[in-house]
């Protein structure tokens, strides 16, 4: 038998078409890399059960928009991003 893909909710932040929504997925790179469109992924820690997933090269493309979180203004961001949730196993 096959393994069973997981499918997750995720909020993706979309810098160029300024929204922010919540998605189904399945929970693996691959997706991350089509969701954000990117090559190379980073992550950021949001909270104590929150990453951001972002384009590790956002940088250095030419389109650069940024977004951030309120109350939290001076951690700007660069390019798309995903926020994930995790327990305390890392899952």
């Amino acid at each position: 038998m096959g393994v069973q893909r997981k499918k997750i909710k995720v909020i993706l932040i979309d810098v160029t078409k300024r929204i922010v929504e919540e998605v189904e997925i399945f929970d693996e790179l691959k997706e991350y890399y089509r969701l954000i469109d990117c090559n190379t992924v980073t992550t950021a820690m949001f909270d104590e059960q929150h990453d951001v997933i972002l384009d590790d090269e956002s940088l250095m493309k030419p389109l650069k928009n940024f977004f951030s979180f309120p109350g939290n203004e001076e951690d700007g961001y660069c390019g798309n991003g995903i926020i994930v949730s995790f327990d305390e196993k890392g899952n």
